[in-house]
């Protein structure tokens, strides 16, 4: 076949390339993602500051309560993987602290401050629902 190919293309009559399976991948529907709402607990079971760790199907979340506002992130550093639920808060940036390496994680975006680590946490949705905290996890 490669030099059937090559021939037409030395005599300017190249087809373009077909996949055998491109108009079968085409029709297929696409497949939905999973964005189920996880609750994590109820909201006076947290507090003010605190930040507490969370499995969900072996994904660990961290969530993070200043004031009213909750916050939900990958639970593990990005530069040395430790538990940020052991960290501090940093309540003026509104960020965490990993008791680590030191690096500083934003919980809005996620995002490094300062520190060691490069790579930003995975941000989740977080609302309240009745008296519990829910997090919409996408995987």
């Amino acid at each position: 076949m490669g030099g059937t190919v090559d021939a037409a293309r030395r005599s300017g009559r190249a087809r373009p390339l077909v996949y055998p399976f491109a108009a079968e991948v085409a029709l297929r529907p696409s497949v939905p993602r999973s964005v189920p709402d996880v609750p994590l607990c109820r909201v006076d079971e947290i507090a003010d500051g605190e930040l507490r760790h969370f499995e969900h199907i072996g994904y660990d979340l961290l969530l993070a309560r200043l004031g009213d506002a909750f916050f939900c992130v990958d639970a593990a550093c990005t530069s040395g993987w430790d538990d940020l639920a052991q960290g501090s808060v940093d309540r003026e940036r509104k960020a965490v602290v990993c008791p680590g390496c030191g690096g500083v994680f934003n919980l809005e975006t996620g995002q490094p401050l300062e520190g060691p680590p490069k790579f930003p946490l995975q941000v989740y949705d977080v609302h309240v629902v009745g008296d519990e905290v829910v997090a919409t996890f996408v995987y």
